[in-house]
């Protein structure tokens, strides 16, 4: 059985569901689309204080 390496067509969170609180900052939103590239739906939470 052959090993692929990430990034070679794998979706490793395919039929994954993730949930990214503080989605609205820059962490945040860049763990949120790191996650969607792999196939998860994503869901963001967040807030914004005044």
């Amino acid at each position: 059985m052959s090993r692929q390496l990430p990034g070679e067509d794998e979706m490793l969170l395919e039929n994954r569901t993730a949930i990214v609180y503080g989605g609205g900052g820059a962490i945040g939103g860049a763990v949120a689309t790191a996650f969607a590239r792999d196939g998860a739906r994503v869901f963001l939470t967040g807030r914004l204080v005044d």
